[in-house]
């Protein structure tokens, strides 16, 4: 009897420790690297450190489907991340990716989970050119619009055959189209008011990306999505609206999933932090009134449900009431992402931003000791000041500007929401205000992770709602329970508004403003956008226009290794003819050079003016042998052309020096280098070109 309870004791033993070595198996799978393209909307750090944007959002919420947790690793250009990818550092690749001779290496997943239209627009005007007419028109389009080639070959496959011409930004490209140089501009799937689609592609898909041996992750992450689009086929759109496209205005229909979780919840609990004016104000009558319950019942009037709020000491505090189940949804927060990930909950779509801010005694100098309320954010947010900065944690924004009054510490930062509410509260004097430089916050709320159905709800009456949020903020932040007067009094002016009159002059003069800042904004803007990017004397573009075009196309040709020619070039004996002739001539000169090579050159190709006679050419898409033709006919053109000028002057020849970005380069500097060395040898002979040697061309 002994020998078999042994033995069953055996047999369990050896049970159990199989299964705890399958749970192990289980467990090193459990966390999945997902590689993706850092950028603005899809995927970037924010100040408080954690990751936001549509890719890493989609990426975790794939894997809450899927049961793993999505360690997202962010990447500069595609070729280190299909590196990464074939090595094992991660495991799953997220980007719009042409597939080419990579199919025998890699697989992807069955499912698109990004389709971006792609279309044409032109003003709505009856005398608009059709789609009939798309052959014969100019398009004007953004450089870095990564969607320029899957256009290219889409005309090309219709027979179409438009003339592209590429600008600086968005708003050069509208602008030249305003003036009349284009037909029709190349956008994403947000179609500005005013303007009508004049042709749209098939959709542009992007997927995930996985080793070709990876077949078990891949049936789980398809199985993932499938279900994702099961539970909710509008989440995905909304995710790409709310992150990179257009805002839109009506929401999604619920599923009959979702209607039922409502009819069941009808009143849903919301947990708060306590302190954390403006979001949350304890009002004299005990009620919670600020940003997020005034946000909240905005969402409960969309979704026809009244939400409760019940307000916690501390940010842990109220996590841990979700977690338990006291409450539905975690109200909101920032910075403390982490801790609430490992308590099991999953973070909605932002609400929205708020930037960040510091207030500091006027005049103050030296080492400076800081007062911030939450410890993580606080400390995030004071690297981006000084990295060996004093800090005082403190419970609350008000709390943090009475050790200000009192002297305890110099200075004090945080939301610049919750900076405008301590403004528009108190009298301030002997302080000045600086908003933080490329520092904001994302505020979000949270749910468990099992409640999948609560969170596609929430996200649905998100993506229509930022407008509420904003006014939510300018209600509490700005007029709180004072009046305007009031308001305008607590700032440090120097003077107060006592008479109604100084009031109704200030109102006048802000509509008379507003109406003349409505009608010339778009002259100024293509004023100051011209100013800006364009030479004053030659018409090229200017130094600043090119060093931020030199920066892009780098970043272009580290994403998807197609990079562009880069060549330096000026006038032979410049200085010479202008001490002959005299100024006048050598701007001349300067001119005519860049006029004759604008006649010369692809609508693509930009010309420019670095300083005094020197320039620099932009060719994208070009190769080796492409670049001796154009240099070749550059400098042949030049040497060919007129320079006259009332019956004065002589030949003028140039030479150049080429070169193309390498995987080696990590700014613009080394390739202008290059560019410069083989200006120099082409110096020797003048009137050439030389290329830097070919091998740096790959």
């Amino acid at each position: 009897m002994n020998a078999i309870r042994w033995k069953k004791a055996l047999i369990s033993i050896i049970l159990f420790l199989t299964a705890l070595c399958g749970l192990s198996a289980v467990a090193e799978r459990d966390t999945v690297h997902i590689g993706f393209f850092k950028s603005e909307n899809y995927g970037f750090i924010g100040a408080d450190g954690d990751l936001r944007g549509y890719d890493v959002h989609l990426s975790k919420t794939i894997g809450m489907y899927a049961g793993f947790r999505a360690e997202m690793v962010g990447y500069d250009n595609v070729p280190d991340m299909e590196q990464d990818l074939r090595s094992g550092k991660v495991d799953v690749l997220i980007d719009y990716i042409r597939t080419g001779e990579r199919d025998r290496e890699f697989i992807f997943t069955n499912n698109p989970i990004l389709e971006e239209q792609v279309s044409v627009y032109t003003y709505n005007d009856p005398a608009s050119p059709t789609a009939d007419t798309i052959g014969e028109l100019k398009i004007g389009y953004v450089s870095s619009a990564g969607f320029l080639d899957y256009f290219t070959d889409y005309c090309t496959e219709s027979g179409l055959s438009p003339r592209l011409m590429d600008y600086h930004d968005e708003t050069a490209m509208l602008s030249a189209m305003e003036r009349g140089e284009t037909d029709a501009c190349l956008t994403g799937s947000a179609v500005p008011e005013g303007y009508r689609v004049l042709l749209s592609t098939p959709p542009l898909y992007s997927y995930m990306m996985l080793r070709a041996g990876e077949a078990s992750l891949r049936s789980r992450i398809d199985q993932a999505i499938t279900q994702l689009k099961t539970d909710d086929p509008d989440y995905i759109a909304n995710l790409y609206q709310h992150y990179i496209g257009s805002h839109h205005t009506e929401m999604s229909p619920l599923t009959v999933q979702q209607r039922d979780y409502l009819e069941k919840h009808p009143n849903l609990r919301v947990a708060l932090v306590r302190g954390a004016e403006p979001f949350t104000v304890e009002k004299k009558d005990g009620t919670l009134g600020g940003v997020i319950p005034d946000y909240y019942r905005a969402l409960g009037e969309k979704l026809s449900v009244e939400f409760q709020f019940e307000a916690y000491d501390k940010t842990t505090d109220a996590i841990e009431a979700v977690a338990n189940g006291e409450a539905d949804i975690l109200g909101h927060y920032y910075g403390d992402i982490v801790i609430a990930e490992k308590s099991g909950l999953y973070d909605t779509m932002e609400y929205g931003t708020t930037e960040c801010a510091r207030l500091i005694r006027s005049g103050f100098e030296g080492a400076v000791k800081t007062a911030a309320v939450t410890d993580r954010t606080a400390y995030l947010l004071a690297d981006q000041l000084d990295p060996d900065i004093q800090l005082e944690s403190c419970p609350n924004v008000a709390s943090c500007y009475e050790a200000l009054v009192n002297g305890r510490v110099d200075a004090m930062i945080g939301s610049m929401t919750g900076i405008s509410w301590l403004i528009n509260q108190h009298t301030m004097r002997g302080v000045s205000l600086s908003i933080l430089p490329n520092v904001s916050l994302g505020i979000r709320g949270a749910v468990t992770i099992d409640n999948q159905t609560l969170l596609f709800i929430l996200n649905k009456a998100i993506a229509v709602s930022a407008i509420d949020m904003n006014e939510a903020i300018v209600k509490n932040a700005v007029n709180g329970e004072t009046d305007l007067i009031t308001a305008l009094g607590n700032l440090p002016l120097g003077f107060t508004i006592g008479a109604v009159s100084v009031l109704t002059t200030l109102v006048i003069f802000l509509i008379v403003s507003l109406v003349l800042l409505a009608r010339s904004s778009r002259e100024r803007m293509a004023l100051l956008n011209r100013e800006m990017n364009v030479d004053g004397l030659t018409g090229a573009r200017s130094r600043r226009y090119g060093s931020e075009l030199l920066n892009r196309e780098l970043s272009l040709f580290r994403r998807y290794g197609d990079g562009p020619m880069i060549a330096m070039f000026d006038v032979d004996h410049f200085k010479g003819k202008n001490d002959t002739y005299g100024h006048e001539y050598g701007d001349f000169v300067l001119k005519k050079v860049v006029d004759v090579l604008r006649g010369t050159l692809r609508q693509s190709d930009v010309i420019i003016r670095w300083g005094g006679d020197e320039f620099i050419l932009v060719c994208p898409r070009t190769t080796v042998s492409g670049a001796e033709n154009i240099l070749g006919k550059i400098v042949h053109v030049i040497n060919s052309a007129d320079f006259i000028m009332d019956g004065k002057g002589e030949q003028i020849t140039i030479s150049v020096g080429a070169s193309f970005f390498t995987r080696e380069d990590k700014d613009v500097t080394p390739v202008l280098r290059r560019c410069d060395s083989a200006l120099y040898e082409a110096k020797t002979t003048r009137n050439s070109y030389r290329i830097f040697p070919e091998e740096s061309a790959n």
